[in-house]
């Protein structure tokens, strides 16, 4: 992610995606009510003739209700802002893929700056893709501005723009060439992306030292659609959040350390107290308690509290993570490690 422009006193910033990463990112930073502005299209009627539409791309102000975690990113709104010939107070869909731009305007707390510096800064680990069938392989690298295609093989019948694969052993093959650009590009992570029933006959194939780097995925297809459906799965989700898993469990084991030693709160009530004495060193809040609060009509409260606690220096962290969330949702939702 590029920020090209911040000013938290007006909560404004502007940014442009770089990276499929960025959609994890802007799911954690854009949330409901919050304005967004940005290229939209919708189709018009032309003429006189209101059976013939066409498509019009225009810049609009939407007013977020929810995001779309997919590729590419759908943020889903009502428009607020928009020229004179478009319609206000309707819903419109913001499309977000490498190249957009954005405008957000929100009250930017601690954790939403947190993850903007996490996004400018993030290094994406190297990662490559293998999808493949008995007979069709395509092996993608994922990289900072998106993914490129590195080759793709065909067992048996030759394609323009494909490699014929005339090899006795089509699954040796992928092997041999997948340690070959391991290898080449220093690649951390290999997602494997097929069918369960063809997995068994590549992992087999594969050296020791490629093995270890494997992780798996289940496609529908060896395609650009099979390409989208390994960057939205479970497991590339799992390593972008890999980074703040480990950092969330320090801020939690902290948590329990500071309880044993009653050096903590936990629970709405008993943090409000401690935060209206501006006695919180960080707070932590988990994603399910932030989306109860906004389904109890009581994300208002929440939202104070939490620029209060921002205000008197305290640092304010939502938790992502399953297993912390868990472990914090178990006290309340809420909890705070406090300063004296």
């Amino acid at each position: 992610m590029k920020v090209t422009s911040r000013d938290f006193h007006k909560g404004v910033v502007k940014l442009m995606v770089t990276s499929p990463d960025d959609y994890w990112f802007l799911t954690k930073i854009i949330e409901p009510g919050d304005l967004i502005t940005g290229t939209a299209e919708r189709k018009i009627s032309v003429g006189d003739n209101s059976d013939k539409l066409a498509k019009k791309k225009f810049t609009a102000t939407i007013e977020a209700e929810k995001l779309d975690y997919a590729d590419p990113l759908r943020i889903n709104g009502l428009i607020r802002e928009a020229p004179d010939d478009m319609p206000r107070g309707v819903h419109q869909s913001l499309i977000v893929e490498i190249g957009t731009v954005l405008q957000i305007k929100k009250n930017f707390l601690g954790y939403h700056k947190d993850y903007l510096s996490e996004a400018e800064h993030t290094a994406q680990e190297t990662v490559l893709a293998l999808l493949f069938d008995r007979d069709h392989a395509i092996f993608a690298l994922f990289e900072q501005q998106g993914h490129r295609i590195l080759s793709e093989l065909k067992g048996d019948v030759a394609k323009k723009a494909m490699v014929e694969a005339k090899h006795d052993n089509f699954f040796s093959l992928l092997a041999e060439t997948l340690s070959s650009y391991v290898s080449r590009y220093k690649v951390e992570t290999v997602i494997l992306g097929s069918s369960d029933f063809w997995k068994d006959y590549l992992f087999n194939e594969l050296p020791s030292e490629v093995k270890q780097l494997v992780q798996t995925v289940t496609i529908s297809s060896v395609s650009d659609n099979g390409i989208k459906e390994i960057l939205v799965s479970p497991r590339m989700k799992k390593l972008l959040e890999h980074d703040r898993e480990a950092k969330e469990t320090s801020l939690v084991d902290d948590l329990m350390k500071a309880i044993a030693k009653e050096h903590a709160c936990y629970g709405f009530v008993e943090t409000k107290k401690f935060v209206t004495e501006a006695n919180i060193s960080y707070l932590l809040v988990t994603e399910t308690f932030l989306s109860a609060s906004r389904q109890k009509d009581t994300f208002e409260e929440l939202e104070h509290l939490m620029a209060d606690v921002d205000r008197a220096g305290g640092k304010v962290h939502l938790l992502t993570t399953e297993q912390n969330i868990k472990k914090v949702d178990g006290l309340g939702g809420i909890a705070g490690v406090v300063r004296w």
